[in-house]
């Protein structure tokens, strides 16, 4: 299919961080940790409120097979993925949680 519409196919770089994220077709961003027994992770939605969170053991996965079964689960393993700044997304998340416990408006 890729060769008709002469479309092009790069394989997905090995992630060798501790902590990733992506941006998943706009629909939430996807944040995943190494922890001591596999993977922490936790869905937020595009204005960074919590979707889901939790903990897959299985530590000989890798951190991709981790992300699509959580995707999979939620329906969204078609969708497509942008990595993005697992730092600068884990700041702005403090920040909006900070700005809700302290009544402020808090623009995304």
């Amino acid at each position: 299919m890729l060769k008709k519409s002469k479309g092009r196919y790069r394989p997905e770089p090995i992630v060798l961080q501790n902590e990733v994220a992506w941006n998943v077709g706009g629909k939430c961003f996807l944040a995943i940790q190494t922890s001591e027994y596999g993977y922490d992770y936790t869905l937020y939605r595009p204005d960074l409120s919590e979707i889901d969170g939790g903990q897959i053991d299985e530590i000989e996965k890798s951190i991709h097979e981790i992300r699509d079964e959580i995707l999979e689960e939620y329906g969204w393993d078609n969708e497509s993925m942008t990595a993005v700044n697992y730092e600068l997304l884990m700041e702005r998340v403090d920040e909006l949680e900070s700005a809700i416990f302290l009544g402020k408006k808090y623009k995304v």
